[in-house]
């Protein structure tokens, strides 16, 4: 993929995130993907990070990420593109919150993420 392209893929990738349908999501991860998000243990695997985006989906209403830029690289087994946004979370019956957080998608040969990282201080959308 060019830049354009690897970016144009990000910004759909958001959209399906904030679609908040987690089994649409599982074409787009490796079987080994790596996920850590914050401080957060790592998780391994589809399946786990499939299972923590599905309890994200219950847990909000809505998620939505204003994607400020995105900046793309290469790492050792492929492509890299790193999204900084900001992202409301929607929880029923409060205030929407907006924080800022950076996204850094590390691809595989088959273009599947194989290491996801969330820099984000969730803090205010719990306060």
């Amino acid at each position: 993929m060019n830049t354009s392209n690897l970016q144009d893929w990000a910004r759909g990738f958001f959209k399906r995130v904030d679609a908040q349908n987690a089994r649409a999501l599982e074409r787009d991860f490796a079987d080994d993907i790596h996920f850590r998000m914050g401080n957060l243990e790592p998780l391994l695997g589809r399946d786990a990070v499939i299972g923590a985006f599905l309890q994200t989906d219950e847990n909000f209403s809505g998620i939505t990420h204003d994607i400020m830029g995105a900046w793309t690289g290469t790492w050792d087994k492929g492509e890299v593109v790193s999204v900084e946004a900001l992202a409301t979370y929607n929880r029923s019956g409060r205030t929407p919150v907006t924080i800022p957080v950076t996204s850094t998608l590390r691809l595989n040969a088959d273009r599947q993420v194989a290491d996801y990282r969330i820099f984000i201080d969730p803090a205010p959308v719990f306060d």
